[in-house]
């Protein structure tokens, strides 16, 4: 089990940079079970400067492994719904599925299966707790993806994710650790310096201090990360 967390390939990038497509090519990959965007990793992990390094790595382990792995190695918790990103047959056999549906696993039985397994995710916003993530486990493989900023950033737009409209909705802080300026949600990556610039910002200087953000992340973590830009994944697959 620490050799599977230890191992783990964890992939990540700014959003709408090709994360996605980078996790249905890992998820591909035989013995490698993936997960798309895992809804705690986040939460936890921004509680990292509150807990201990022991109490960090056992939420982890409890979550990544007991929960989500176990499970889904017996068919427990794995996506059937053929709309999402995530839906399993995206990346693998039927056959398999149903080799995970043929009977009730044990715990037993799913840590020695495990055993021949790579874990993998994708999170975009996991690169804002790389240096964190790698401390712990230094082993673990990172894919960093980089697409050029005004793709990103028209990408954003077009989703509305930075506009008022949304950042001042109930849902946001329901997710991340999230900080508040005159009733405006503020990402807990925007830093406490530039809090009112973001409550004052235009919806397109939001995102592109987004895109920025996440590049100094990406350049900060570089040393033995494998950076693919996205042009030249969709250009030139193989």
């Amino acid at each position: 089990m620490n050799c599977l967390m230890d191992g783990m390939i964890i992939i990540s990038g700014s959003s709408r940079s090709g994360t996605t497509i980078m996790g249905k090519i890992i998820s591909s990959f035989e013995k490698v079970e993936y997960f798309f965007e895992p809804s705690s990793l986040i939460p936890i992990l921004s509680k990292s400067d509150e807990l201990s390094i022991i109490s960090l790595k056992e939420l982890l382990r409890f979550y990544l492994y007991n929960d989500l792995f176990l499970n889904s190695l017996a068919g427990r918790n794995i996506n059937l719904n053929k709309y999402d990103d995530s839906f399993i047959l995206n990346t693998k056999l039927e056959d398999d599925i149903n080799v995970r549906h043929s009977k009730s696993y044990s715990m037993s039985e799913l840590i020695d299966t495990g055993k021949d397994y790579t874990l993998s995710f994708k999170h975009p916003d996991m690169i804002f707790f790389l240096k964190e993530m790698v401390s712990l486990y230094p082993n673990s493989k990172r894919i960093l993806m980089h697409r050029p900023p005004s793709e990103v950033i028209n990408s954003i737009l077009a989703k509305k994710w930075f506009s008022d409209e949304i950042l001042f909705s109930e849902y946001i802080g329901l997710y991340y650790k999230t900080k508040y300026k005159d009733g405006l949600s503020v990402p807990f990556w925007v830093k406490d310096k530039d809090i009112v610039f973001w409550a004052n910002a235009t919806e397109h200087n939001r995102a592109a201090y987004y895109y920025i953000s996440i590049s100094e992340s990406i350049i900060k973590n570089k040393k033995k990360s494998i950076i693919i830009n996205y042009d030249d994944l969709v250009s030139s697959p193989c």
